[in-house]
């Protein structure tokens, strides 16, 4: 920095700039936010029934991805990986007293700020 005066004086200082990114993106569910699939009634506790996926186009933590199921899973049935959207079979099903759960889905990015999510459902009809 410069002064007019006479004589003229400078002076100068060190900076440190810390840029931050921006979570600009929220996840989205590939290839939709609509999945179906189907599962025998004679299915074993533990066995994986379906795997739900997002991407999330900012990088770093605010990329990074978890899943929980939001409804339809009151009688825990199901349980989900949170950092894989592996969906495992949690309880024994029985196709007469229900043959069909749509189960609500949420993908979370991990920003520490400002975090985005979507939706998505899983409707899995039991045989």
């Amino acid at each position: 920095c410069r002064d007019f005066g006479v004589p003229s004086l400078t002076s100068s200082a060190q900076l440190t700039v810390q840029v931050f990114a921006v979570n600009d993106h929220s996840p989205r569910f590939i290839p939709s936010p609509n999945y179906n699939t189907t599962v025998s009634e004679l299915t074993s506790i533990g066995t994986t029934v379906f795997t739900v996926q997002a991407v999330d186009a900012d990088v770093g933590i605010q990329g990074d991805i978890s899943y929980s199921i939001v409804s339809g899973n009151q009688d825990g049935k199901f349980v989900l990986d949170a950092k894989t959207g592996v969906v495992n079979l949690a309880g024994l099903l029985d196709r007469e007293s229900r043959n069909v759960y749509t189960l609500h889905i949420k993908a979370t990015d991990l920003a520490p700020l400002d975090s985005k999510s979507a939706n998505a459902t899983l409707v899995i009809t039991i045989r």
